[in-house]
């Protein structure tokens, strides 16, 4: 997720910014916080689906059936790699794609050009390409990450997760529109414009 972040630090600034008055107030504001708790919370709890989901549904094993996983691989541990694998793209996947989300804190994901910043697009595909060698090399996987290969009901999972965060990403910024109030979204004009009524009031 750092090239992602260092992407969006050079992003281009929209048309209005000049328009929009300074804000009051600090870095660690209650939008903020409420941002990190949601979206944090999302990638987290699908990625833990995703592993439940890979132990349980598709391979049907109680979790107390995996002994000594914790230290080594061995046949009875091949599941449970598996399911870290697809846990772990979900999540890292599920990341990278949250890069799209973080490019306006309310406007929609979908309403803007994808194609818009280069570098937020080639970090991603970056993280990407870091991100298979995890699963597919052999020692890399079962050795350095303690995880398997991801096999398609696995991939299957991860691309329903991150498309579940981007729709809950989309209602969550919905929400704030609609509920929350951005002083920070007042054009630059239309404050001057209360000033000046109060001073002729």
């Amino acid at each position: 997720s750092s090239p992602v972040a260092l992407a969006l630090g050079v992003e281009i600034g929209s048309k209005d910014i000049m328009r929009i008055r300074p804000r009051n107030y600090g870095v660690f504001h209650f939008e903020l916080i409420l941002d990190c708790a949601v979206y944090g919370a999302t990638l987290g709890t699908l990625s833990l689906i995703s592993y439940i989901l890979n132990v349980i549904w598709v391979n049907n094993r109680p979790f107390d059936s995996f002994t000594g996983c914790n230290k080594e691989w061995n046949p009875d541990c091949a599941i449970n790699f598996d399911a870290r694998a697809v846990g772990f793209y979900a999540l890292s996947l599920g990341i990278l794609a949250h890069g799209f989300v973080c490019r306006h804190t309310r406007r929609s994901t979908f309403k803007q050009k994808f194609t818009g910043s280069k570098w937020l697009i080639a970090s991603i595909i970056l993280g990407v390409v870091l991100i298979v060698p995890t699963a597919y090399i052999p020692y890399v996987n079962t050795v350095i990450f303690q995880q398997g290969e991801v096999n398609g009901y696995g991939w299957a999972f991860i691309v329903i997760a991150v498309i579940i965060h981007l729709i809950v990403s989309e209602f969550y910024k919905f929400i704030k529109r609609t509920f929350m109030k951005d002083l920070a979204a007042i054009p630059a004009n239309e404050a001057d414009g209360d000033k000046d009524k109060k001073a002729s009031s």
